[in-house]
């Protein structure tokens, strides 16, 4: 069963929102012009062990489903989680591309 991920706003919520408003992923959406806090993100829903509430541990939406999808992946909420990391993300370089390395720009400073 999938879990159900919303965002539990603070009494020190940056964006002065209501002290445990709940809101969802498609209700922060660009659109409708919401700013991001740094309220937490907590999954609800019933898994083999129970029903259960937990906390995340995360503030954005991508590492919160993450976490989620391990839990359900596990069907407990004492699965263990180790951080997600999210891979930078690289420009590719492409033949003839005219765009310079900053390290290779450096190099040839520090050369002269």
């Amino acid at each position: 069963m999938a879990l159900n991920l919303y965002r539990e706003h603070t009494s020190n919520c940056s964006q002065q929102r209501k002290p445990r408003l709940d809101t969802r992923k498609p209700e922060e959406a660009p659109r409708f012009k919401w700013k991001k806090c740094d309220c937490p993100i907590y999954a609800s829903g019933t898994l083999k062990d129970g029903f259960g509430r937990k906390k995340t541990g995360y503030t954005t939406w991508e590492e919160a489903e993450a976490v989620a999808q391990i839990w359900e992946q596990a069907g407990l909420w004492a699965a263990p989680i180790s951080r997600v990391v999210f891979p930078a993300a690289v420009p590719q370089q492409t033949e003839g591309s005219t765009s310079i390395q900053i390290v290779d720009s450096v190099d040839a400073f520090v050369a002269k």
